[in-house]
């Protein structure tokens, strides 16, 4: 379904120009009051097949290690609950760019970033819909060096 975790820390850490480590770890229970950020992708037909969840940790350490921005933007964002305008399109970046993730499957060259959104919205939107799809999972942590750590859940839906 995706690269290795070697891949992944190898791609991050070019990404970020940073050192990255990426470990696989057990899937945990995704809760409906989880602050996360998440994003789907499309394929060609304009199906949804695929997705990306980032804890809201290395949701905020990923959008600032990004653009170099200070590891306290991230702290900040993190301790207020609230990413930020700016982190935010970085967010949208590092999502469009982590479609590679699901490079060495069939799936990988033809997917598209289709959305991005924080839970839990003020709208009032229930995590639970997104991810009612899921078909498949697999979860790792990663570890911005300078930055910080935090857990990335790749999906496919069925």
């Amino acid at each position: 379904m995706a690269l290795n975790p070697d891949g992944m820390a190898y791609f991050l850490g070019m990404l970020f120009d940073k050192e990255v480590t990426v470990t696989q770890i057990e899937s945990k229970p995704l809760n409906r009051d989880d602050k996360v950020a998440i994003c789907t992708y499309r394929d060609n037909t304009g199906t949804p097949v695929a997705g990306c969840l980032f804890d809201f940790p290395i949701a905020c350490y990923s959008s600032a290690a990004l653009s170099m921005i200070p590891a306290g933007a991230a702290e900040d964002a993190i301790e207020s609950a609230e990413i930020p305008e700016s982190l935010q399109e970085n967010l949208h970046e590092v999502f469009n760019v982590a479609v590679g993730f699901f490079g060495n499957g069939k799936i990988g060259p033809n997917l598209r970033l289709h959305e991005m959104s924080i839970y839990p919205p003020s709208s009032g939107d229930d995590l639970a819909g997104q991810i009612s799809k899921i078909a498949a999972r697999k979860d790792y942590h990663i570890d911005i060096k300078g930055y910080g750590k935090g857990d990335m859940t790749l999906f496919l839906m069925g």
